[in-house]
């Protein structure tokens, strides 16, 4: 099924533990390393994976149109790797006769839409599921920033096609992991591995970037299958402790490390040379092990239910703040049962936060506002108040007995009295309680 049919139809991701999604670069720029991965993931599909639904997803693009094709549900064995031999450089596998070489160098310099394939995950899992994604490519994607070219401009019209109003590379990327139980691997040849945006997504989504070391496609498989034989362990086990080892079977791949200080980007930064950091490289078996370690810790902590947190650093926490507060006033004015709490009130907080967010003077920010704008309307929360009171007390009923609506806005206002107690959340674990509050 293609990207393009997931507007009108339901995906059918798959019921297994862990979902592997392998997300291919065919742009012509992959030429010399396309027959080699196709061949690394063939030997990995040869046998069945016990607990793991495996995707083989392609993207590509030409001056018309952004192509993102997705493997047909269910393919496991000789019909997998079947689907994976057909594969073809430059060709959209559900459009065999469109020709899509990639990007328009004179004016996207070499990027592709590789930010529309993991903007994908969101459209096709969502947050039951356990993804691990390997992004495989050799070039940056698209900044709207600075990318006017053509390519760049069909891909903007597959972001609009799927309802996503803003089009800056890293809200999508930081949407998509905010939104799934999503790992990202990076496995990048050139030197893709520079940019900073497959960095984020390794680094936010608490993967690892792969670079191949050997251009024997035999050894890139056979330390593939080490990985994904682990991860299949620890998903079938739970447990870290119930992997294989990985220190002598993954030499086909070194490992990118991404500094512990690396900040996480809110939006496109305004200058392209922003856009690039070196990092070191690592091929000793024990840094490859230890990076490969961390990889499965997070498998394991997904399925516990924890997140990727590594975003939260970065919050601004005054924004948490105000926002919070203004979720509670609009329950409580939507419940219709205090008189303190009016419109005024509610857009006092609003006004606040829009102007804290003005100053910020980012992409992010002017979204925001017009979020705030579109949303939060006296005509938008009167709606809202109809229909929340509208046969009330029947939705009201618990297993234990009844609430009265005059409970819920009590519990709310004792709420708000807490909240105006606190400080300004500073850190990760003030944020938590913040967010703890509303939820009780």
């Amino acid at each position: 099924m293609t990207v393009e049919n997931t507007v009108e139809n339901v995906p059918h991701p798959g019921s297994a533990d862990l979902q592997v999604v392998f997300i291919l670069d065919i742009t012509g720029s992959m030429t010399g390393q396309l027959d080699g991965v196709k061949r690394m993931i063939s030997k990995f599909c040869e046998n069945d994976q016990d607990g793991i639904d495996i995707h083989i997803w392609t993207f590509t693009e030409n001056s018309s149109k952004c192509y993102v094709s997705t493997s047909p549900h269910g393919l496991q064995g000789p019909d997998l790797i079947s689907y994976v031999n057909s594969i073809k450089l430059c060709t959209p596998p559900d459009f065999p006769n469109v020709t899509a070489y990639g990007c328009d160098s004179d004016y996207d310099g070499g990027a592709e839409n590789s930010v529309s394939a993991v903007v994908n995950l969101a459209h096709y899992f969502s947050l039951e599921h356990n993804i691990v994604a390997f992004l495989i490519t050799d070039n940056e994607p698209h900044y709207k920033k600075f990318n006017p070219g053509s390519t760049s401009a069909s891909e903007k019209q597959w972001f609009k096609e799927r309802g996503h109003l803003e089009h800056d590379s890293f809200i999508l990327l930081n949407e998509v992991i905010e939104s799934l139980n999503v790992t990202i691997v990076p496995i990048l040849y050139r030197s893709a591995e520079e940019n900073i945006w497959h960095q984020q997504a390794a680094f936010a989504s608490d993967g690892v970037i792969l670079l191949p070391s050997s251009s024997d496609s035999t050894v890139l498989a056979n330390s593939l299958i080490a990985i994904l034989e682990a991860l299949q362990s620890v998903s079938t086990n739970r447990s870290l402790h119930a992997s294989t080892s990985l220190d002598d079977r993954c030499q086909g791949f070194k490992i990118g490390l991404i500094p512990e200080d690396f900040t996480v980007l809110e939006c496109e930064p305004n200058y392209a040379a922003e856009l690039k950091s070196q990092i070191a490289h690592s091929n000793s078996a024990e840094a490859v092990a230890a990076g490969l370690a961390g990889l499965l810790q997070t498998t394991v902590d997904r399925f516990g239910g924890k997140r990727a947190g590594k975003r939260c650093t970065a919050a601004d926490t005054i924004v948490i703040q105000l926002s919070v507060k203004i979720l509670v006033l609009t329950m409580i004015y939507i419940s219709g049962n205090s008189p303190d709490v009016n419109y005024e009130s509610i857009l006092d907080v609003i006004n606040q936060l829009k102007d804290h967010l003005t100053v910020k003077t980012s992409a992010t920010s002017a979204y925001e506002i017009k979020l705030l704008d579109s949303f939060f309307t006296l005509d938008q929360l009167n709606h809202s108040r109809y229909c929340f009171l509208y046969n009330i007390d029947d939705r009201l009923k618990l297993s234990q007995g009844e609430v009265s609506d005059t409970t819920c806005v009590i519990s709310l206002m004792s709420t708000l009295e807490h909240l105006n107690s606190l400080e300004v959340p500073r850190s990760v674990e003030d944020v938590q309680e913040w967010m703890e509050m509303v939820l009780e």
